[in-house]
């Protein structure tokens, strides 16, 4: 049986640096990371334009089990849970804009940059998903601000799980009925194709997926046109 780390309670063997048998703690630590990876959801996209009214982004530049259309800027749940979000951008210098973000095409938050001033935007939201629930940006009105220079970002779109949700947990007492909460946020928007744009491009999407190999706790880089179903959700 492995023992803590020397000067160390059991209970919080981590700030030690040395065992009473070598290797033991790391092994442990293999085991839990990989059970952790396992569990999590997470990507952020950069550099964004304007197509549309969808935001085209150029990089993928962290993808963790989640399922993404970098053409059309969205994400799909292939885990339910709770997530968390962030979007931010900067507005032309001759223009506003007016961005709001989604779910399922209804606006859950807008924001909102004036014009004449290089104006930034960003807002975070935190929902409750359930498998194929799309979340994603959607401009409203004006442009997005991108910097020429291939090394900066100034548009960025991430968003990961923070736990995931039992059945019992999707009721009205704890205010997670996806019906309920759409009902009173808004209606949807007849004018956003999200769905049909989301389907046509995710097959064709070039974007660069970072997955763990559950079986060995390993990382992978592949595209996503040559995962399978169980590399591109792990449950």
């Amino acid at each position: 049986m492995c023992k803590p780390f020397e000067g160390t309670s059991p209970g919080n063997p981590i700030r030690s640096r040395s065992t009473s048998r070598p290797g033991c703690f790391a092994l442990g630590i293999t085991s839990m990371g990989t059970k952790a990876l396992a569990r999590q959801v997470g990507f952020m996209m950069t550099r964004g334009r304007v197509d549309g009214t969808y935001i085209n982004f150029e990089i993928v530049a962290t993808n963790v089990h989640a399922e993404l259309s970098r053409e059309v800027g969205a994400f799909r749940c292939t885990e339910p849970g709770l997530y968390y979000f962030t979007f931010s951008a900067i507005a032309p210098r001759d223009s506003s804009l007016r961005v709001s973000l989604r779910k399922n095409r209804i606006p859950m938050v807008t924001l909102f940059a004036s014009a004449n001033s290089h104006t930034s935007v960003m807002g975070s939201m935190v929902l409750l998903l359930i498998k194929n629930d799309i979340v994603y940006p959607f401009v409203e009105d004006g442009q997005i601000y991108e910097s020429v220079a291939k090394t900066r970002a100034l548009t960025s779109f991430s968003g990961f799980r923070v736990n995931g949700v039992n059945r019992d947990e999707f009721n009205s007492v704890f205010r997670t009925d996806a019906e309920i909460i759409e009902n009173e946020v808004g209606e949807p928007d007849p004018d956003d194709k999200i769905y049909s744009m989301f389907q046509s491009t995710i097959n064709n999407d070039d974007s660069l997926n970072v997955y763990f190999d559950s079986s060995n706790g390993t990382e992978v880089h592949d595209h996503p046109t040559a995962l399978t179903t169980t590399q591109r959700s792990i449950h």
